[in-house]
């Protein structure tokens, strides 16, 4: 929650920040600083501002993927197909972007299974997957487009965050 987030940092005197990733490769971390750095107003509300991130000492995980060219993007960014001008409503661009991040699961998990994409050697699976939704309807739309590609899910908690153990203190 935003929101709270802003209002309980106008409380504290000493703020802490996650400067350097651990886990995403060189590129990711580069072309993230780039988007969002290059925009001082790139998260909308006032407050919220993008702090460049270094890469940590620890050595990420490797990813090979031998469906894509060697040089390509660690960082990409899609667009919903719509036409020129016109632009869909937003249960309509909701819905399009679970049915694409579906179908990339699927492309996925299909080129894992053919030993095409491997993690750290292994063929991708299933558990090296995750995908971060920030609220139930975002996890039920992206539940209801793996379904309809065969793919199953695990959804690891349909509670709020705020209501969790780890929450409490």
């Amino acid at each position: 929650d935003l929101h709270t987030y802003l209002k309980v940092r106008e409380q504290v005197t000493e703020r802490h920040t996650l400067r350097h990733n651990q886990r995403s490769v060189a590129g990711l971390i580069e072309g993230c600083n780039a988007l969002f750095g290059c925009n001082a107003g790139a998260f909308i509300l006032p407050g919220l501002a993008y702090a460049p991130v270094l890469r940590g000492a620890r050595k990420p995980r490797q990813l090979v993927d031998h469906t894509e060219p060697a040089d390509a993007a660690a960082l990409r960014v899609w667009r919903l197909p719509w036409g020129e001008g016109h632009s869909p409503d937003r249960n309509t661009a909701l819905r399009l972007a679970a049915s694409a991040t579906a179908a990339e699961v699927a492309r996925l998990l299909l080129a894992g299974q053919a030993g095409q994409i491997t993690l750290d050697g292994e063929n991708l699976q299933p558990g090296d997957i995750a995908i971060l939704v920030r609220s139930h309807g975002q996890g039920r739309r992206m539940r209801e487009a793996l379904s309809a590609l065969n793919v199953g899910c695990v959804e690891l908690s349909p509670q709020s965050i705020f209501a969790s153990t780890d929450a409490e203190g």
